[in-house]
């Protein structure tokens, strides 16, 4: 990003910053906290500072991580009203979320490092939602570990600004279940498809259909995608894999599986007749659309094998200390 384009990030920060500078330097705003603090003048000013800065970066204090992933598991195993629905196997969950100062780089926008830990929490959201019956059915005997993360980065996301994580099963094959997240942009709540799970949500409308876009125009831009991240899991019973296919049977989330099954072409479940009603042959036909982008992926799994010091490696570049030691 060039200076120019940073050119309004930093004027953003220049105006917090001279805006807080006025505050903190009221007497009555710096007597008021003084009073709430107990503390005396020499300390308020330090302890306002790191009590701001506590407040402005509170998702990467220590243990928040912690308490994100915990929360997302409680909440579906013990607050969700509504059960998931087949058809809801492919439908994607939704976390918002902003980038705080101290998940910045020297560019002054979200560090690619930090967008892992978004997609950890948007990613147990989805997985105890899906897997929530199977849970209950089965207690806590089954492990669900994640085995890989790839990420693509498209655009930068400047600090403070709000985002989304999509996340969504993309495929299975015998052993991994593929899930695939999409940082975007806030879309508005117009362009929103009703919610599965969240049936109080479903009042929602397309653009179209509130008349926001008129008819024989063009329909409004999609979404912003700042990142793409797809991850891969499996799901064990002690040593013992449990197949994809199984674990969604457990939880009441595929169909049966016909007789004589024909093999389904690809096709887009959006144009189903009856999208309320997943058939097999819908389910697997999405999962082969998902699965030729995991199967792409899944051939990086042999690169470990070219990690072979002294074979043809006779010599290195350098050897440096990451800090000073």
């Amino acid at each position: 990003m060039s200076v120019i384009q940073r050119g309004p990030i930093l004027a953003s920060i220049s105006g917090f910053g001279a805006s807080l500078l006025a505050l903190t330097s009221s007497p009555r705003f710096r007597d008021s906290i003084s009073r709430f603090l107990g503390v005396s003048k020499s300390e308020r000013i330090w302890r306002m500072l790191a009590l701001l800065f506590a407040i402005l970066n509170f998702k990467n204090l220590p243990f928040v991580w912690h308490f994100r992933i915990l929360r997302s598991f409680l909440y579906h195993l013990y607050l969700q009203p509504t059960p998931l629905p087949p058809r809801g196997l492919f439908t994607p969950i939704i976390t918002t979320t902003r980038a705080p100062l101290l998940e910045t780089d020297y560019n002054l926008h979200k560090s690619n490092s930090t967008y892992f830990s978004d997609a950890d929490v948007s990613r147990s959201h989805l997985m105890t939602a899906l897997l929530r019956p199977g849970i209950k059915k089965s207690g806590l005997t089954h492990n669900i570990i994640l085995g890989g993360v790839t990420a693509s980065f498209r655009k930068e996301i400047a600090p403070y600004r709000p985002y989304e994580l999509w996340t969504r099963v993309l495929t299975w094959d015998r052993k991994w279940i593929y899930t695939v997240t999409f940082f975007v942009a806030p879309s508005p709540p117009a362009a929103k498809t009703p919610s599965v799970m969240q049936p109080w949500r479903s009042t929602q409308v397309s653009a179209a259909e509130d008349g926001s876009v008129e008819a024989g125009k063009k329909d409004p831009d999609p979404p912003t995608v700042f990142a793409t991240t797809v991850a891969k899991y499996v799901v064990k019973r002690g040593r013992l894999t449990i197949p994809p296919e199984q674990v969604w049977r457990d939880c009441g989330l595929l169909p049966p599986v016909p007789d004589s099954p024909a093999m389904p072409a690809p096709s887009d479940p959006s144009t189903d007749p009856d999208p309320d009603v997943w058939t097999w042959e819908t389910m697997e036909a999405e999962r082969l659309r998902g699965l030729k982008f995991a199967e792409a992926w899944s051939q990086l799994d042999g690169l470990e094998g070219e990690f072979a010091p002294g074979k043809g490696q006779e010599e290195v570049m350098g050897e440096f200390a990451d800090l000073l030691f």
